[in-house]
């Protein structure tokens, strides 16, 4: 008996610290200021603080890959499906379906919008 209480202790230790690890869990930061230079200054500021509080914030970008191409298109389409099943997505793009033509007219008609400056007639002729 004397011989396995040092065995239990240790399993007991390695339970505990296997335990602590799983209830932190993976890490996931959606932060894209994380992506910008520290000394960028504030016009990238800006642009995050309408990227954080717009409909921007809420896209999810997934990048399938490791296998042949013809797997990773049946996952794409097999994960587009399962998540089209949940309540929790609006738009599913990428695979084989797009916006609804309703919302890619509005969009083109207003993607100049963002920037109004760097697509003024002067601003492309130097371009």
């Amino acid at each position: 008996m004397k011989h396995r209480l040092p065995i239990l202790f240790a399993w007991g230790i390695f339970v505990l610290l296997a335990a602590s690890v799983l209830l932190q869990g993976p890490k996931v930061q959606s932060d894209l200021g994380q992506f910008l230079p520290a000394n960028a200054g504030n016009g990238p500021d800006l642009l995050l603080d309408t990227l954080r509080d717009s409909p921007a914030s809420r896209v999810i970008l997934l990048d399938l890959s490791g296998a042949a191409e013809q797997q990773l298109a049946e996952a794409a389409k097999g994960l587009a499906a399962a998540l089209s099943a949940t309540p929790h997505f609006q738009h599913i793009l990428g695979v084989d379906n797009a916006l609804p033509e309703a919302e890619q007219s509005l969009l083109f008609r207003y993607r100049y919008l963002l920037n109004p400056a760097q697509f003024d007639q002067a601003h492309l002729k130097a371009a």
